[in-house]
């Protein structure tokens, strides 16, 4: 053969190895790189089992295994217990390879378990590189699964950026009682109080209320946090920098603010459904489609492809009734900024587990997943005559798809958290034009987080510390509720919290950031 021939097999040799080290995984220590990569992968698959299917032998799972050159296997537990789920797992020692659907609080207890790979270098490395460049996160982007210096979660992308959740609202109710969309907490607390004491259904009985809530002080309270400069949910302790200080958000004035503002309507004005903030699931879809409540908290998304489309189930009158719903920004604060708070880019992550055999073909694999383009467009498109149909040459959603069928499982499948970066087609196909324009209206009012995000840094005798995050919710509850004085239950809530360590705590988060 003559010199250039060899050199052009080479080339060829090696353009055949490196398609085969993108689809599976491979190792260049590997002899055989058209071996499929073996994967075990335990995810909240809540998007299959709400349909009923598996994800295991389905023709999605299929097509997306011949594109990535993989043989998986999933394990999804059901979404109300997953938590549990991943402990009992990581305590048998009976672990995947990959576990997926998680966020930073999951982190320091399964990483204090010894069973969470440390994949602060393949971060680092060209593979990591790779990823920020083609998925357009940043490092700080990190830092909520970083502990003690050491990245433990793979991110996870958003599927819909920014504040995509706000409160519904029936603008029927809001018509019969002659008021106008709120945008300001004072104007809230206005409407709140109309829905409540004004007859908004017009059946001359005292039967209505203006909000419902959802277990555990959530699906509600969280809606009002953003107007007060506030992250997370009244059950999180949330540690910020401003001027390079770091302080947990539950010890400032801010978080005093929003807890008067919500005994005033829990406990004062009496607007919320009573035990609305301990609703169960049930009782939650009883208050709003039974036309209880006139307003809850919730994705944009979900305006006609869930709550209207039940409403109308629960209600088959709904057309002569007039029943329709809108879709608010989040309330702004009293400074005028406020409303959705910016939700982080990557809100969730993956972690790869000690049990992997190969730890580095599965990072690779996961970098392929968000980052390349054959693979993305199949997690746009899905399958063809199933997701999507070809018309005049060129990829289109498939109009006649139930909506169980159009691109939930595909995404939720292949992106173990369902968050695929969509796009504008996508929010208007699967839940129409509504909630894309109630998506990009909420969005304008985003408010970026105060201060850096922080990693975590790992405490020495970290169990012995209180759980803070139970403290804080249990005096917010009291506080809210009207069972303490305010006051004096907000001077013992701040010792509760001293007593649990949170200063020490402060301490480490300090000395941690300082360092960086």
């Amino acid at each position: 053969m003559k010199r250039s021939g060899k050199i052009f097999c080479a080339a060829l040799m090696l353009l055949v190895f490196s398609t085969n080290l993108f689809a599976a995984g491979g190792s260049e220590s590997g002899t055989d790189v058209d071996a499929p990569l073996k994967l075990t992968i335990m995810f909240d698959g809540i998007t299959w089992t709400k349909a009923s299917k598996d994800i295991n032998g389905s023709d999605e799972l299929k097509a997306w295994e011949e594109l990535t050159n993989t043989e998986l296997t999933y394990i999804t537990p059901p979404h109300a217990n997953f938590a549990e789920k991943v402990n009992l797992y990581f305590a048998s020692g009976d672990m995947p390879d990959i576990v997926g659907s998680m966020d930073g609080t999951y982190l320091p207890q399964l990483v204090d378990s010894g069973n969470v790979m440390d994949i602060t270098g393949y971060m680092e490395g060209p593979m990591g590189k790779e990823f920020f460049e083609k998925s357009n996160l940043e490092e700080n982007d990190l830092a909520g699964y970083t502990l003690a210096g050491k990245v433990y979660g793979f991110p996870t992308l958003r599927a819909l950026s920014d504040a995509s959740t706000g409160f519904m609202l029936r603008k029927d109710w809001l018509n019969a009682v002659g008021m106008e969309n709120p945008q300001t907490l004072e104007q809230y607390r206005e409407v709140l109080n109309a829905f409540t004491f004004d007859d908004p259904d017009g059946n001359g009985k005292d039967d209505t209320y203006g909000i419902t809530g959802r277990s555990n002080f959530s699906w509600m309270p969280d809606g009002f946090m953003g107007a007060f400069g506030l992250w997370g949910t009244p059950r999180d302790i949330v540690y910020e920098v401003e001027n390079g200080k770091v302080s947990a958000q539950s010890t400032q004035e801010k978080y005093k603010d929003f807890l008067r503002y919500m005994r005033t309507l829990v406990s004062e004005d009496k607007v919320v459904v009573p035990n609305g903030l301990l609703n169960t699931s049930d009782q939650w879809k009883q208050d709003m489609f039974g036309q209880t409540a006139g307003m809850w908290w919730h994705s944009s998304t979900r305006i006609d492809e869930y709550f209207m489309t039940n409403m109308k189930k629960a209600n088959p009158d709904w057309e002569a009734e007039g029943l329709e719903l809108d879709f608010l920004i989040p309330p702004l604060g009293p400074d005028g900024h406020g409303g959705g708070m910016n939700q982080l880019r990557a809100p969730g992550c993956m972690i790869i587990t000690t049990a992997a055999k190969e730890p580095e073909q599965a990072f690779q694999y996961l970098v392929n997943a968000y980052t390349d383009p054959v693979l993305l467009d199949f997690g746009k498109y899905g399958l063809e005559g199933t997701h999507h149909i070809i018309v005049d040459g060129k990829k289109a959603l498939n109009p006649d798809a139930k909506l169980d069928e159009r691109l939930h499982q595909v995404r939720g499948m292949v992106f173990l958290e369902g968050k695929y970066p969509v796009d504008d087609e996508i929010i208007s196909f699967h839940w129409g034009e509504r909630a894309l324009e109630a998506y990009k209206s909420n969005s304008i009012y985003n408010t970026p987080y105060n201060g850096d995000f922080l990693g975590k840094p790992l405490l020495e005798e970290e169990s012995t510390y209180a759980d803070l995050g139970t403290t804080k919710l249990e005096y917010s509850m009291k506080i809210v509720l009207g069972t303490i004085d305010f006051e004096s239950g907000w001077e013992d809530f701040q010792q509760a919290l001293k007593d649990g360590g949170i200063e020490k705590v402060e301490a480490a988060y300090q000395r941690w950031y300082d360092e960086k």
